[in-house]
């Protein structure tokens, strides 16, 4: 009876010991598959915000460039604004020496001496800079500063000549402004087109900038979910292979106890005689000897008492030695009622 239960003994805490090792691989493999995820998440992390920094170099390029051209472009519309007044302030002056000098001379409505002075000067000014004609420069004080009663043809056609004169200087001066108004209306939109692209390529690095900081984030938390995933994975590892270890030798226990007790029981069954009851008795000590200490004595007790508790301690050494993973309910049911099927006995 003590050799059957132990025997059935064998069998349950092999069977648990199967079942523990299945729950151990379960976990690792679980763990295994939450360190690929943890890995792959890292990995395209990592690839992202390398493809966002080469992306932000190539922005920051392209935005250097465009602020170079942006300042090229601001550096010609000054030019052209510059010119602009200059040759506005030279179409002012042709206008007031043609419009209010001249006209004034011309018509004879310079009332005071002292502006009719300054209008002539003016004039006269004008021609020498315009390098006119050395015969129209000496006519030119008698016929403006004539009454026009008093003026002659020749005087007549000297006003005519210095009126053409001034009339193609002011239409020249026009023609300047309106010329230099295009230009550097054209200054303008080019800035404007350069200071719109430098804006749109800031707004992008700003833009890229803040998602990189993110991303940098991002890695920074799937590295160290990795590393977790790792350790644990590491641990379910050992735990599976300890547990292993331990339930194998916990099963190779339970078969030695059992092939302790039918060796006694052998023994036992064999004809009485002094030779065989010393046999026995080497027999006994032998078997008692290889095993551990916790069930030495019922087994060298079993030709006195058949209730050895082998049964009991042996499943309790194998629970002793199974720690690291918990059994399954179907196998602690099993050893739970081997348990009482060992007392019964």
């Amino acid at each position: 009876m003590v050799l059957q239960e132990a025997q059935k003994s064998a069998v349950e805490v092999e069977a648990l010991a199967r079942s523990t090792a299945e729950e151990a691989t379960r976990l690792s493999d679980e763990a295994k598959v939450v360190l690929e995820e943890a890995v792959a998440r890292f990995e395209g992390s990592s690839t992202a915000l390398a493809a966002l920094r080469e992306q932000l170099e190539e922005v920051t390029k392209k935005l250097n460039a465009e602020e170079k051209l942006q300042g090229e472009a601001k550096a010609q519309l000054t030019k052209f604004d510059e010119a602009l007044a200059d040759i506005k302030e030279e179409a002012q002056e042709a206008h007031k020496i043609f419009d209010d000098h001249f006209a004034s001379l011309r018509d004879g409505t310079c009332e005071a001496a002292s502006f009719q002075k300054i209008a002539f000067e003016s004039v006269e000014a004008f021609l020498r800079a315009h390098k006119a004609e050395p015969s129209m420069m000496a006519a030119v004080p008698s016929a403006l500063t004539k009454a026009i009663a008093d003026r002659g043809d020749f005087d007549v056609f000297v006003v005519s000549e210095v009126q053409a004169l001034l009339e193609k200087w002011v239409t020249l001066a026009d023609e300047r402004v309106q010329k230099a108004s295009q230009e550097q209306e054209e200054a303008n939109a080019e800035w404007l087109g350069a200071w719109a692209v430098t804006d749109l390529a800031n707004q992008t690095v700003s833009s890229l900038t803040s998602w990189l900081s993110k991303q940098e984030k991002e890695e920074s938390l799937a590295k160290a979910h990795k590393g977790e995933a790792e350790a644990d994975f590491k641990l379910k590892e050992t735990q599976m292979t300890e547990t292993a270890d331990a339930l194998t030798a916990a099963v190779s226990e339970v078969q030695k106890y059992a092939d302790a007790i039918a060796a006694v029981q052998q023994q036992e069954e064999e004809p009485a005689n002094p030779s065989s009851e010393a046999a026995v008795a080497d027999v006994s000590e032998a078997a008692v000897a290889d095993v551990p200490m916790e069930v030495a004595a019922p087994v060298a007790d079993v030709e006195m008492q058949e209730e050895a508790p082998v049964v009991q301690v042996s499943v309790d050494a194998v629970m002793k030695e199974a720690t690291p993973v918990k059994a399954a309910p179907e196998a602690e049911k099993a050893i739970g009622d081997a348990e009482m099927g060992s007392l019964g006995a």
